[in-house]
């Protein structure tokens, strides 16, 4: 069976596109495999003390590798553990821009930022993440006494009801001797 020209050039365009895509596919895959042993590396190198040299393998690992809000939130989470917030922000704020309904980039953004002593943003980004995905709660912050008050409030008034009702008992019973 013979082909004709256009029969021809539609097969070379198919197979041509199915080619490119399984490249990009594959490279993918190995830039996300590199990204990875990047990090591990990074993670070797903080645990045998060389922090700065730590810092800046993340640094360059978030400009070489995926460039995807999982990549950058996941950078950025390593700097926030090792005490650097001020750069993790930075790497929240890009997986943000990649993606602004990443709810753990939230949340962590939220929780450096709090670190920082900077609470009312960070109760922003906390607030925004529960709102994206309630497995996100918002953690200790300057608003958490109200929090516990009013999640307990039941509880609280039954202790103190029965406080009141034993104080009443003993001092009804010192006055009956």
């Amino acid at each position: 069976m013979k082909l004709s020209f256009i029969q021809r050039y539609v097969l070379a365009m198919v197979l041509v596109l199915m080619f490119c895509c399984g490249n990009a596919v594959a490279s993918g895959d190995h830039e996300r495999d590199l990204f990875i042993a990047e990090l591990q590396k990074t993670i070797h190198c903080f645990d045998d003390g060389e922090t700065d040299r730590a810092i800046e393998m993340i640094e360059n690992a978030s400009v070489t590798y995926l460039h995807t809000g999982w990549s950058y939130c996941t950078c950025g989470y390593l700097l926030s553990e090792m005490g650097e917030d001020d750069k993790a922000i930075r790497h929240f704020d890009q997986a943000l821009e990649t993606d602004p309904f990443y709810a753990k980039a939230w949340y962590y953004k939220g929780c450096s930022l709090s670190r920082l002593g900077r609470t009312a943003e960070a109760e922003i980004c906390l607030l925004r993440a529960e709102e994206l995905d309630p497995r996100y709660e918002v953690p200790c912050t300057a608003r958490w006494p109200y929090n516990v008050i009013l999640n307990n409030l039941v509880m609280i008034w039954l202790v103190l009801g029965f406080g009141c009702l034993g104080i009443y008992i003993v001092k009804r019973e010192r006055l009956l001797r």
